[in-house]
């Protein structure tokens, strides 16, 4: 996803939320995805047994 394409969704996200200002929404974005990258390791450690 190029940038353009990366400030036009999280400009629809917002409308979509109601949120005041796109950082907010690339705030919980970042989070979500953070969340998800610590997780996604967890299940590969258990996976490989390390």
């Amino acid at each position: 996803m190029t940038r353009c394409n990366q400030e036009i969704y999280l400009a629809n996200v917002q409308v979509q939320l109601g949120y005041a200002g796109s950082q907010i929404t690339m705030d919980l974005s970042i989070h979500i995805t953070d969340k998800r990258t610590r997780e996604t390791v967890d299940q590969l450690v258990k996976y490989l047994d390390i």
